[in-house]
């Protein structure tokens, strides 16, 4: 039924609601549901007669549903309830934001650093200097952008995911997998490759890099004044001679 579709809206921004008053107002969402029931079985030929008894439950669940709806979004408005970001500064080296709308990981100065975003909604932002680890996975996977900035040797690897956006220093990897566009900026001897992409993989390089893309809707890359080739298996390289065939 309509009503009993509103039912996540409406109970997402009870969470930090005393226990005593979320079962109040639960037991008032299951009794509208109930009512509904009852009283839509007349309207749609299932009685007979008219029955007063649920006709009056579906009209006292009816105002009930409305009062239940004005306070979740009251309540979200001033709590941010359902809305949740994280922020870990990472002070450890290793920081995992998982099953939050949007994460944002800073590893400061900390040297390796690995941060991570798992089952995201809208986005997960990593900032991180050398030796980084960046993995960010499993966002919306229409608009979740994964976006992450890192210094010398990084790793990012972003997959399952709507965007993925990274900025990285000398001698850094890339890899974006199963997404809907992929795009990265790398220094030189940068490594990138865009698999499974709907949309379009665009890799501007500073300096030498490898550009693979397979299964892409389009790859475009920018070799920022250098000489483009493309290899005879397959892959782009700037600045550089293709390797030798292997035999």
């Amino acid at each position: 039924m309509a009503l009993a579709a509103l039912r996540p809206s409406s109970t997402r921004a009870l969470c930090f609601l005393p226990p005593e008053r979320k079962r109040t107002l639960r037991l008032g969402l299951e009794t509208t549901d109930v009512s509904f029931e009852k009283a839509s079985g007349f309207w749609a030929g299932r009685r007979t007669h008219i029955d007063p008894f649920s006709v009056g439950w579906y009209a006292e669940g009816m105002r009930l549903k409305i009062w239940i709806m004005g306070a979740s979004l009251f309540v979200g408005g001033l709590l941010g309830c359902g809305d949740s970001q994280s922020t870990d500064s990472c002070a450890d080296g290793d920081c995992v934001c998982e099953d939050q709308n949007s994460c944002v990981l800073d590893c400061e100065d900390v040297v390796p650093c690995a941060p991570s975003c798992l089952n995201f909604v809208d986005s997960c932002i990593a900032t991180c200097t050398d030796d980084c680890n960046f993995d960010c996975r499993g966002g919306d996977r229409v608009d979740g952008v994964c976006r992450g900035t890192c210094g010398v040797n990084c790793d990012a690897h972003c997959s399952a995911v709507g965007n993925c956006i990274v900025n990285a220093g000398a001698d850094s990897s890339y890899l974006c997998l199963n997404a809907v566009n992929c795009a990265a900026t790398l220094e030189d001897g940068g490594d990138a490759r865009c698999v499974t992409v709907s949309g379009t993989c665009t890799i501007k390089c500073k300096g030498t890099c490898d550009v693979r893309c397979t299964d892409v809707g389009a790859c475009n890359v920018d070799c920022e004044g250098q000489e483009r080739t493309l290899c005879a298996s397959g892959f782009y390289v700037c600045g550089k001679d293709c390797p030798a065939p292997t035999m």
